[in-house]
């Protein structure tokens, strides 16, 4: 039985959290315990904030049964100037996407990025982007992201 995706609401906080940071150790190949409690707590305070500002949208994959979400997608908003033919002035940044490996190649991470694909609309969003991590481009580019040899970035820190 497929799971069912709900928005998160912010009673939820803990779980997003544990998940954004399996998302992060998993990318990374490390164990979520090695982040330590003060990034935790970054993790959390920033959330809050974006949430309070309503700039983010998550959405929770929970089994059938109960249980802990098996999955995420979170979608920040981002303001964004306005062009000719594009003057819808938002864009959405997919900040993770990301199902626990028991749960995967279930089409859940499908079910959650067309989740965030249809809502995009109805929140404003021109467009959506995001990094895509290896394991995760074939699903991106079969839902319509193309890669965008423009834009370019350097870490600051």
């Amino acid at each position: 039985m497929q799971p069912a995706i709900r928005l998160a609401t912010p009673e939820d906080r803990d779980e997003v959290v544990r998940l954004r940071l399996a998302f992060i150790a998993d990318v990374r190949g490390v164990d979520a315990a090695t982040f330590g409690h003060e990034f935790t707590e970054v993790t959390r305070r920033y959330l809050d904030d974006v949430e309070r500002l309503g700039r983010i949208r998550t959405w929770l994959a929970e089994p059938a049964g109960g249980g802990p979400a098996a999955g995420i997608i979170s979608v920040l908003r981002n303001d964004a100037p306005p062009l000719p033919g594009h003057h819808l002035a938002h864009e959405g940044y997919v900040v993770n996407l990301w199902v626990a490996p028991p749960a995967r190649r279930q089409g859940l991470a499908r079910t959650l990025l067309q989740t965030a694909l249809d809502d995009a609309p109805s929140w404003g969003l021109r467009r959506l982007y995001l990094h895509a991590t290896e394991a995760g481009r074939p699903l991106y580019e079969q839902t319509g992201f193309l890669p965008d040899d423009r834009w370019m970035g350097t870490a600051l820190t």
